[in-house]
């Protein structure tokens, strides 16, 4: 008794095609495992006799979660790892003058909380900004 249709191999690239877009937007390495394993059954489907579509989905799920918990994890960090560089971006927290505005302070284009005791500023008074780190600017 067939339950689904035999896909055929271009639709079966076709789905691999869509699920590739989605992993080059998410870039969570899990997308593309059933990506690539549809491509590796489409292409066995020339080969191998399969008695229907389910047989098609079930082996590209099997496949993909195979190569998911075999290789995701090791491709991660060959990709994601930083160069063995540790960048020290001190840019924002670097001392410079801000503006009062909103009760808040303008700093390098940024608004910041004011982490100070003293909170009496007045609107568009100019101010030394210390730090500033974590959303708050020291004063």
């Amino acid at each position: 008794m067939e339950v689904l249709s035999i896909i055929s191999p271009t639709i079966l690239i076709v789905i691999e095609l869509f699920l590739i877009v989605i992993e080059v937007m998410s870039f969570s390495f899990i997308s593309f495992w059933f990506g690539f394993s549809s491509i590796l059954i489409g292409i066995a489907t020339n080969f191998i006799d399969f008695n229907d579509g389910l047989w098609q989905i079930a082996s590209i799920c099997i496949l993909a979660l195979v190569l998911l918990f075999s290789l995701r994890t090791k491709l991660m960090e060959k990709f994601l790892k930083s160069k063995d560089q540790e960048i020290n971006d001190t840019f924002l927290n670097e001392k410079g003058e801000g503006i009062i505005k909103n009760r808040k302070v303008e700093y390098k284009s940024t608004y910041w909380d004011i982490d100070s005791k003293d909170t009496d500023f007045k609107e568009g008074e100019k101010v030394i900004v210390l730090s500033a780190l974590k959303n708050k600017a020291k004063i």
